[in-house]
């Protein structure tokens, strides 16, 4: 889902917008402005919302942002700048949380041998696979359909992931003691 807009956005926006050089740039820098805070608050953002919270924000953040993408046009491309800030949202609270997991797992098993290969295999899972992944079948749907159709259906397949983790939430609390199937926090 990420590289659907880390890689495909920009293409996005000049090519089915006319979007400027400057529209991109500063698409940029409104994502970094609004992780900033979340970064920096993390721990009371964990705090209040959890691992599942926290997770849950990141996808219905991302759900919005790209399917709003695809109500966009030429002449409301600048609004692009109000659904970036989600995307600050959608990747702030993604690394939080997937950085805090792997430190819990790592300290569960008191470092032996994992503490290199959890953060690892998450890195090259988003990095690697993720990216690879995204870019190819994204830029694929993107020619073969357009970039319309290909947004809706990564945000519908994030929402699907969304409703997914929702259902294995609920159920991970009904079937253990109120835990979440997420380390706690």
């Amino acid at each position: 889902g990420m590289a659907t807009v880390e890689r495909l956005l920009f293409l996005f926006l000049v090519n089915d917008l006319g979007a400027s050089t400057l529209l991109c740039g500063l698409t940029v820098g409104v994502n970094v402005l609004f992780e900033l805070p979340i970064f920096w608050y993390a721990s009371q953002f964990m705090a209040v919302l959890g691992h599942d919270g926290m997770f849950l924000l990141s996808m219905t953040c991302f759900t919005f942002r790209v399917w709003g993408y695809t109500l966009l046009t030429p002449s409301t491309k600048w609004f692009v700048l109000l659904l970036e800030i989600m995307h600050g949202i959608t990747f702030a609270c993604f690394w939080v949380v997937s950085t805090d997991i792997s430190k819990t797992l790592v300290d569960q098993t008191k470092g032996a041998y994992w503490s290199t290969t959890i953060p690892s295999s998450v890195q090259m899972l988003y990095s690697s696979v993720g990216v690879s992944l995204g870019s190819i079948i994204g830029g694929w749907a993107m020619n073969h359909y357009s970039s319309k159709i290909m947004y809706q259906c990564t945000a519908s397949i994030v929402f699907g992931a969304l409703l997914l983790h929702i259902a294995g939430s609920v159920t991970s609390r009904m079937c253990c003691n109120g835990e979440s199937f997420l380390p706690n926090y």
